[in-house]
């Protein structure tokens, strides 16, 4: 019996006790496994009605059966007939996208430096020096790139390294699944028996507590037996106002690093780097036009080298004057009177509350002025990239600990009250049509 007929087998006994033998026998009958990769597990059902039966009936029914019986973290596709053909003729393209997650592809500067060392230790197994490794940045500046590289470079050395990659939000449905298929045992034992565990936007089990407290023995049970765990948030460990204190404190025990925008010249080299994986002959001016206004993350960068792409495959390169490349990109483009800044924040939390600025952001503590106080800092934190003692210091040098207060107390009475909640939607919609 081949590995994948036995690992279906086994499926189909935890589907059974979710559907019933009879809605296995009449749907899954033609159904086997196609393929079975680091990211996923691929069926293929030979009857193209009950394919799309199962992925429009099925399908967590299914991922709640797989979850139970393999390693957490993997995606569950169902291909008819039709979808094999097309799945077989993307399988080197797939290939191809998952070679791009190496620490080689990674354009190291000044505001990542540090991350990538950590990383590559990792990754090197030097597992006592950093442990926990814990990630942390704005979306699209890497984080998720540092975190495969390091499973790509681990299994490329030791190639049976049992590896859990998984996303925050996935755990929940993992532990979700396993309670409903009653599997608890198998899918703790897959966790905790796990050499390395790699957890991106491990903020996401934040404020959930039944996950919290599960997470909280895996990692323990992972940490006693020395496995390596790595994390990434958007955010430090005592920046996620709803994740235990438990929890925050073991995250913050190991090697801490961050992952800031990159400055200009690494915006340069990674745009030229995205050119060159598209053979793209990208004139040296609109390299340098690109890395000097899209600032935001290297997302933005690829996107934005894409759609230049596309327009020199229209007009060719000797129209592809700076002028074309600002109208093809104008969306992307931080205009410096458009964007979001702490300024612009600022006055119109003090317009809502009919204040002065100057009383925003002064020194006086009356409790008028602290709720519009704290209602600024916080959408300062949720729409800069500015730290807390950088918001402290727009109002009278407050201190990092105040900001980190007022962020807490406006969450929570979000939480609370409806009014308050609405309130912080009118002034964001206040804040985001002046920035339009």
């Amino acid at each position: 019996m081949s590995a994948e007929t036995e690992l279906w087998n086994q499926v189909k006994k935890q589907l059974t006790n979710l559907i019933g033998e009879l809605s296995v026998d009449s749907f899954f009958n033609l159904c086997e496994i196609y393929a079975i990769t680091q990211e996923s597990i691929v069926f293929y059902c030979s009857d193209e009605y009950k394919a799309e039966y199962i992925g429009s009936k099925y399908i967590d029914q299914l991922r709640g059966a797989v979850r139970a019986v393999v390693p957490p973290g993997k995606e569950v596709t169902v291909l008819s007939p039709q979808d094999k053909i097309t799945y077989d003729q993307n399988k080197k393209g797939e290939s191809k996208e998952q070679d791009k997650y190496t620490f080689e592809r990674f354009v190291v500067g000044k505001s990542n430096q540090y991350a990538h060392a950590a990383a590559l230790a990792v990754a090197n197994n030097r597992t006592s020096e950093f442990n926990p490794l814990f990630i942390y940045g704005n979306s699209g500046l890497g984080k998720t790139h540092l975190l495969r590289a390091i499973r790509n470079k681990a299994l490329q050395a030791r190639p049976k390294t049992r590896i859990i990659y998984i996303k925050g939000d996935e755990f929940t449905n993992d532990l979700v699944a396993s309670i409903q298929a009653g599997s608890q045992t198998v899918l703790r034992d897959k966790y905790r028996r796990a050499d390395m565990l790699l957890m991106d936007d491990v903020q996401f089990i934040a404020g959930k507590q039944q996950t919290q407290e599960e997470f909280f023995h895996t990692f323990d049970a992972l940490y006693e037996h020395g496995a390596q765990i790595v994390f990434t948030a958007d955010r430090p460990p005592n920046e996620i106002m709803t994740l235990e204190d438990r929890l925050r404190s073991r995250f913050s025990s190991g090697l801490l690093a961050d992952i800031s925008k990159p400055d200009y010249e690494t915006r340069l080299a990674i745009v030229k780097n995205i050119a060159a994986d598209l053979a793209f002959p990208l004139p040296q001016n609109v390299a340098e036009y690109l890395a000097e206004h899209l600032t935001a993350n290297i997302r933005q960068l690829e996107g934005a080298v894409r759609s230049v792409y596309a327009l020199y495959g229209l007009v060719g390169a000797e129209s592809l004057s700076i002028e074309e490349v600002e109208k093809r990109i104008r969306a992307l483009v931080h205009d410096k009177e458009h964007q979001i800044t702490a300024e612009l924040i600022i006055t119109q939390t003090a317009q809502f509350f009919s204040l002065e600025e100057t009383e925003l952001r002064g020194p006086l503590r009356h409790r008028s002025l602290s709720k519009g106080r704290h209602i600024a800092m916080y959408l300062i934190r949720k729409y800069t990239n500015l730290t807390m003692n950088e918001i402290g210091a727009l109002f009278s040098g407050r201190d990092h600990s105040t900001v980190l207060n007022a962020v807490r107390n406006v969450e929570n009475s979000i939480k609370k009250s409806p009014d308050y909640n609405k309130a912080i939607k009118d002034i964001s919609a206040n804040i985001e049509n002046c920035a339009q």
